[in-house]
């Protein structure tokens, strides 16, 4: 890259990195001092390699995102040193270096390897904004990013589909609007189970709002939520682009 590369710094500590995380350790710890019989007092050992070379894993895997996605980006990067004073910009490079560190200890903890790309492709995009970096926005969206199954992922990005046109535009989509685009969805009757499911979990997080019903639907009815998205959502699904073209 033609500007200083945040990644570095990570880059060295993993290299070095010998020993698992402060939850695994404390688990490690534990294991090894129970008096375990045969054959299960050999298995600790290579518990203990495993956790290693799991969290190994998951941050090159979250650094390699990283890196894919700011080659793309090397124009914005190179406008950005040259449009900012040297002090914002070396304030821009160590709010960098400290999000990759705590995207680090993020995905090592982390099961899924598609989690652990959202966290990448999260911390990667929100570094290169325009704007000055927002820490606390973009360590909030790379827990969120953890939490959300693909599944989860998947309706937000409907929804994103649905409603973000009108979010973009405005800030925000009104209420009957949001409701007519997602009536007009038609959504498969055996989903709404796992669409209400998805959705809630979405609506936990401020990426979306349900909607109140119309006035007119009598109580008693058997009618099933609808929802809206936030910007914040909007925000969620727009950091998880993979290059500067989608």
């Amino acid at each position: 890259m033609a500007v200083d590369d945040p990644l570095e710094a990570l880059q060295r500590e993993l290299d070095e990195l010998n020993e698992p995380g402060t939850a695994n350790k404390a688990v490690l710890s534990a294991l090894s001092s129970l008096p375990l019989p045969w054959p299960f007092n050999a298995t600790v050992e290579r518990i203990k390699d495993r956790i290693q070379s799991d969290e190994y894993e998951r941050i090159r895997a979250m650094i390699q995102t990283i890196k894919d996605v700011l080659s793309n980006h090397e124009e914005i990067l190179e406008h950005l040193q040259q449009s900012e004073s040297p002090e914002q910009f070396a304030a821009r490079v160590e709010a960098a270096q400290r999000l990759l560190v705590d995207g680090g200890r993020k995905a090592s903890v982390t099961r899924s390897m598609e989690r652990v790309k959202r966290i990448g492709l999260i911390l990667a995009n929100g570094i290169v904004q325009r704007e000055r970096i927002d820490e606390d926005d973009i360590e909030e969206l790379m827990r969120v990013a953890r939490e959300l199954t693909d599944l989860d992922v998947f309706y937000l990005r409907e929804l994103v589909q649905m409603q973000g046109g009108a979010v973009r535009a405005s800030g925000r989509i009104e209420r009957y609007q949001a409701y007519r685009r997602w009536e007009d969805q038609r959504w498969p009757t055996r989903k709404l189970g796992e669409i209400e499911s998805a959705c809630n979990k979405l609506e936990g997080y401020g990426l979306v709002s349900k909607i109140p019903p119309p006035n007119n639907i009598n109580i008693m009815a058997d009618m099933p939520n609808s929802y809206m998205l936030l910007p914040k959502g909007l925000h969620f699904v727009d950091l998880l682009t993979e290059s500067s073209e989608d």
